[in-house]
């Protein structure tokens, strides 16, 4: 296809550049009818940004599908988990794909029951001299490293009003290099992201115990029209065509 463009030595009008820019093939805007704000953060390898600057992974991928089941797109953009909270109550954000039951947005958001089939479960790290552990409780007092920007689910509150001796990280592969080097007891993270870090920071005979599993939704806003029935149309369409697929596929999260 050919774009319209200026004659030789005629300025470039706006409108011009913008009828240019619209007609780009695969230009997607946010305000488009049918295409959603999304959200995601750095949880590899289920949500990520890749080295060319787009959102990927299995969490990504799967959204994508289900919203084309539906006849929607979406625009994404990574944040940081604080950022996610902040775009639900200021109706910023239209969809974000991550942990359900989150106390802080509950006012302003609807959930997928079904969809996307994905649980996330948190594990306490440590070397082979360190006991292993059943319960958050049993890290009370401990010296724990945790993920910068990560709430867990509000689940730590009080441990880290009791904990004094916490370190935090900027990323999984530095929170393990940091546990190799004796700076914490625990490292408390989740399942997929260690797995992903792991592949670049080995730690001979690293353990973990397993403390809590919460499940992934589909966390659409209030405010978006239509938003109760686009929750109930994804867990239709997931159901319909990935339940069975997706249980193997994520049964490592």
């Amino acid at each position: 296809m050919r774009y319209p463009m200026p004659e030789k030595n005629s300025p470039l009008t706006l409108s011009t550049l913008v009828l240019i820019i619209l007609f780009l093939p695969g230009f997607v805007s946010a305000e488009s009818p049918g295409v959603l704000r999304g959200g995601y953060i750095d949880f590899p390898p289920l949500t990520y940004t890749d080295a060319s600057g787009q959102a990927a992974g299995e969490g990504i991928e799967l959204t994508n599908r289900l919203l084309r089941e539906v006849g929607l797109e979406v625009a994404w953009q990574e944040y940081p988990l604080g950022r996610i909270y902040h775009s639900f109550r200021h109706n910023l954000i239209d969809l974000w794909p991550g942990s359900a039951g989150v106390p802080s947005i509950q006012p302003y958001v609807l959930e997928t029951k079904d969809a996307p089939g994905i649980k996330v479960r948190l594990y306490a790290y440590h070397l082979e001299s360190v006991p292993p552990i059943e319960s958050l409780e049993q890290i009370r007092n401990k010296r724990l490293i945790l993920i910068r920007g990560y709430t867990y689910l509000s689940k730590l509150n009080s441990l880290r009003k009791a904990n004094k001796d916490i370190v935090t990280a900027p990323n999984h592969r530095s929170a393990l290099r940091l546990l190799a080097m004796g700076r914490g007891d625990y490292l408390l993270d989740f399942g997929r992201p260690l797995e992903a870090a792991e592949k670049t920071v080995t730690i001979e005979g690293l353990q973990r115990s397993l403390l809590d599993q919460w499940r992934v939704a589909l966390v659409v806003s209030k405010s978006l029209e239509g938003a109760s029935d686009l929750v109930e149309q994804l867990d239709r369409s997931f159901m319909a065509n990935f339940a069975g697929q997706c249980e193997s596929e994520t049964a490592a999260c």
